[in-house]
């Protein structure tokens, strides 16, 4: 049986990215999950996921960061000569009035929630054509949630 292997970004230490960590370990995905700031917490989901008995790397990284990715993508590459899917689950809101919002503010929540997409589609479609040139893009999963 072939492994598959699975990225998951952003918040994989709670929330939604946990839940999605958590059930594909439980059908047999080895995981490379990402979160930008609780590493402790992230590290206690890759122990329950390798409970599961899959192979999983936790890493702090920041998606809205090009060169965060690209260090990212050169960690997983160590951990997997392929990738099959991809949750791009990192993202950011702001609570309060547009108006309120300052032009730094809005700029991290669009590198978070936009750029990010960007980064790491740019790094992981290479990866996942490796194992099949009929690369299908409904492996990109693009979400957010808090």
């Amino acid at each position: 049986m072939t492994t598959k292997t699975a990225l998951i970004t952003g918040g994989a230490s709670r929330g939604i990215g946990k839940a999605i960590a958590l059930a594909l370990a439980n059908n047999g995905y080895d995981l490379v999950i990402t979160c930008q700031k609780n590493l402790s917490s992230l590290k206690g989901v890759a122990d329950s996921i390798r409970k599961q008995g899959v192979r999983c790397l936790a890493l702090q990284s920041d998606a809205a960061s090009f060169e965060a990715c690209q260090d990212l993508f050169e960690e997983v590459s160590k951990f997997s000569d392929s990738l099959d899917l991809i949750v791009n689950n990192a993202a950011t809101s702001s609570i309060g009035l547009i108006t309120d919002m300052t032009k730094d503010e809005w700029d991290a929540m669009l590198h978070t929630n936009l750029s990010s997409l960007f980064h790491t589609s740019k790094f992981a479609i290479p990866m996942m054509l490796k194992k099949s040139p009929r690369f299908n893009y409904k492996y990109l999963l693009n979400m957010g949630g808090q």
